[in-house]
């Protein structure tokens, strides 16, 4: 009988950074007494959603619940209700600056262009000119949505600003 049973909410994708993190999770659970239900939620499909998983899991008062979604606010609503009712969420791969998520595991997109910001800078001669081209997808940052590149390039331009002789 396990101690604890969390719902382990993946979106498609990135199958190597979800095999890592599904991998971690079913380590510790094995370590700590704790059984996962685990849910794929497809893209392309009819079936159900991970606000909609997060929503059932609440319900059915599990002991807490690691998710991936989009950042909208159906999936800001279902984290939010299940903390809200203290359910312990941590949200996986896209930074929610909105929701009241426990913890996040995961690129923080506005770092992540501070950080660009510096190493494209290095490559500025002496003059502080440099060229710069930040090329999104057609499709954006996977299932990111508009607002994860909006920060990642308030990063990039944001720094930029602060570095010395950068013009």
């Amino acid at each position: 009988q396990p101690e604890y049973v969390i719902s382990l909410i993946m979106s498609e994708g990135d199958s190597e950074y979800n095999d890592k993190i599904r991998s971690g999770v079913y380590d510790a659970a094995a370590e700590h007494n704790t059984a996962i239900e685990f849910h794929l939620v497809e893209e392309k499909s009819n079936g159900l959603t991970t606000s909609e998983y997060i929503d059932i899991a609440r319900l059915a008062r599990l002991d807490s619940v690691i998710a991936s979604g989009f950042e909208s606010k159906e999936f800001i609503a279902a984290v939010d209700q299940a903390v809200d009712e203290g359910m312990p969420v941590v949200i996986s791969g896209i930074y929610v600056v909105q929701s009241n998520r426990n913890v996040f595991i995961g690129t923080n997109q506005y770092e992540f262009g501070t950080k660009a910001a510096v190493l494209a800078a290095s490559a500025a001669g002496s003059d502080g000119y440099i060229n710069l081209a930040v090329i999104i997808p057609r499709g954006g940052l996977g299932n990111e949505g508009d607002e994860q590149i909006d920060r990642r390039i308030a990063g990039i331009t944001g720094k930029m600003q602060t570095i010395e002789n950068m013009r």
